[in-house]
């Protein structure tokens, strides 16, 4: 992979004819390889593929995954209880898909999704993540309004 998104930087960008960019496939192989759903797999691609196809990726990380529940790939990584360093790989690589909202009603972001994780599933973000997706874009993920008209910290309170 690295030989060819190094000969290639603008590889990583283009959509399969299903729309699908190759970091997409990445992740949509690694739930299959693990048999789940894409709510329920636990698996993830390697940090080092992750790192190879996000930095050229960039704001493509913004486009929705139909695959994926139509949401954008750091929704699902959150969702799934990523680790920390695909969940960096994923910000550096495009800090505004922190403060995107999710499609599914809720508007949550990918801060308040981990706390609803927390809540729901008992994965707890841990102090680094919520650092992490708080800080993206300069803050701004921090003050994104839900559906609900709640930011980060309303959230945090509310799910404990």
């Amino acid at each position: 992979l690295g030989a060819l998104v190094e000969s290639c930087p603008e590889s990583a960008e283009v959509p399969s004819k299903d729309g699908e960019t190759p970091i997409m496939i990445s992740f949509r192989r690694a739930i299959l390889q693990a048999g789940g759903s894409s709510s329920s797999a636990t698996s993830f691609p390697s940090e080092r593929e992750v790192s190879i196809l996000a930095e050229s990726t960039g704001e493509a990380l913004l486009t929705e995954d139909s695959k994926l529940d139509g949401q954008i790939l750091l929704h699902q990584a959150v969702r799934r209880g990523a680790p920390l360093g695909i969940l960096k790989l994923l910000v550096d690589a495009c800090p505004a898909s922190a403060s995107v909202p999710s499609k599914d009603g809720t508007g949550h972001n990918a801060l308040m999704m981990s706390f609803a994780r927390g809540r729901d599933d008992a994965i707890f973000p841990s102090a680094d993540e919520v650092h992490l997706l708080a800080s993206a874009a300069g803050g701004e993920a921090a003050l994104v309004t839900d559906a609900d008209g709640k930011i980060c910290l309303h959230r945090a309170v509310e799910d404990g």
